[in-house]
């Protein structure tokens, strides 16, 4: 949860409507990280939302056209894409490419179909929820974040890792 007097941000109205949508997704990256964190001063400074959605048809394009909805605008390797088909579909699941949603209001949303580490099933398997306003919203694990970063090897997650070994260590122990 959020500390009292925190607004709801942006992004997470963003997620409630894919939610509602029946969109079967779990937040990872380091804003699910965030949701782990012992204390505030943990909190880690994000510049975006990453989501993993379930490798079907049916559930990206259901994700795709809720965030629509939102009025986000989404964008493949920086071009827009207005109105995804099936075709579309097909190729982002066949080539593993993911997409981002931007509305100038929220933090951006990158939607993968496969994420370092593990399968979808595994994630899903893994995953844990946490609360924001009676909304119940499904986030990897632990284990799963931090594993995937060191995987990925990213200068970017490595500094990530470090900042948390300190952080995360009461909670990995349990």
């Amino acid at each position: 949860g959020r500390p009292p007097g925190m607004t709801t941000p942006s992004h997470l109205r963003a997620l409630t409507a894919l939610i509602r949508a029946k969109v079967d997704f779990i937040l990872i990256g380091a804003l699910a990280l965030d949701h782990f964190a012992p204390e505030a001063a943990a909190v880690y400074a994000t510049l975006d939302c990453d989501i993993l959605l379930r490798p079907t048809i049916l559930n990206v394009r259901k994700a795709y056209r809720t965030l629509l909805r939102e009025k986000y605008a989404l964008s493949v390797g920086g071009e827009p894409l207005i109105a995804p088909d099936e075709l579309v579909f097909r190729r982002i699941l066949e080539y593993k490419i993911s997409a981002r949603a931007e509305r100038a209001d929220s933090l951006p949303i990158d939607m993968l179909v496969e994420a370092k580490g593990f399968v979808f099933q595994e994630w899903w398997a893994g995953r844990t929820h946490f609360k924001v306003d009676r909304i119940r919203v499904p986030c990897a694990s632990l284990e799963h974040v931090l594993e995937s970063k060191r995987q990925a090897g990213r200068d970017k997650d490595n500094k990530l890792l470090a900042l948390y070994a300190t952080a995360y260590k009461p909670l990995l122990q349990r």
